[in-house]
């Protein structure tokens, strides 16, 4: 697993039944109308500078590193592969327009880009990136997990008609039906309107706000997850809660990025550009110190 000394750096998946053992919005709760309070304005970096780097995160507590990639060098390293749990050496969602290889990924300047090409592959029209720290289903256990704490992503997403940029969490058991939690989604280039959920056992909840084209920047986007509460953060600031403990994961997860094509995206329209990338400067993952 990538353990590298923090430092200031130079500035520079999935459809809606890509989970089959996942019960998606049998009660799900869109929660856009929230008070304004609970989603307070996001302001966009006016540059692409990298986090001030600080060693701990933005919020109160006794934190230990216990995962950090700054994505040095020039090849994917471990505990990341670039297909899914259930896939050997390619992946295709159902519902989705892509296929997942590691022609997708590639690593360069302190950078993970996730690449989605109009390029048919596998039988599908595009090919595209995703990254995740489990192993393979049936093979091996996952590189890296962990049980409750805080992730950060610094990434900055693609905007256009088509594209569904996620940065998520599953169980380390492969028992989806357990939990998920999606730290960012945006659907079809809404790229002002993110959303951020939870699933767990057949059951949903999902938040939204509405603020900047969050496209045009780099952003930090983080959750907390403990027992008896999940808070998701947007450049530092709280975006939505839920206390709901029936819905919060109580196994060991791991972290996995992805850009889809199609799925909740939406087919690419004749304008929207490719190829497309979703840049990841960093993924640091926190937990409480004994």
């Amino acid at each position: 697993m990538p353990r590298k000394t923090l430092r200031r750096k130079s500035a520079h998946p999935r459809s809606a039944s890509a989970r089959p053992t996942i019960e998606r919005l049998e009660a799900r709760q869109l929660l856009s109308a929230l008070p304004p309070s609970l989603f307070p304005t996001v302001v966009a970096e006016p540059t692409p500078q990298n986090d001030p780097l600080g060693t701990l995160p933005t919020i109160p507590g006794n934190w230990n590193l216990s995962f950090d990639d700054e994505f040095d060098g020039t090849s994917l390293n471990a505990p990341w592969r670039p297909v899914q749990t259930y896939s050997a050496n390619a992946t295709a969602p159902p519902g989705e327009l892509e296929t997942y290889t590691a022609a997708g990924v590639s690593v360069n300047q302190g950078i993970l880009r996730l690449t989605a090409q109009k390029q048919p592959t596998n039988g599908r029209a595009y090919l595209s990136g995703l990254v995740q720290a489990g192993g393979e289903v049936g093979a091996t256990s996952p590189s890296f997990s962990f049980l409750y704490g805080y992730t950060e992503v610094r990434a900055k997403i693609p905007a256009g008609k088509g594209f569904w940029p996620a940065i998520w969490m599953l169980p380390a058991s492969y028992q989806d039906r357990q939990g998920e939690i999606d730290i960012l989604e945006t659907y079809g280039g809404n790229t002002s309107n993110p959303f951020f959920t939870v699933h767990r056992l057949g059951t949903t909840q999902q938040f939204s706000m509405n603020g900047v084209d969050l496209s045009q920047g780099y952003h930090t986007y983080a959750v907390d997850w403990e027992p008896d509460h999940i808070t998701w953060y947007i450049d530092g600031q709280a975006v939505a809660t839920t206390t709901q403990t029936s819905l919060i994961p109580t196994q060991p997860m791991y972290p996995l990025m992805n850009l889809a094509v199609g799925g909740l995206g939406g087919k690419p329209a004749a304008n929207t550009k490719f190829p497309m990338e979703m840049d990841v400067d960093y993924v640091r993952i926190w937990q409480h110190a004994p």
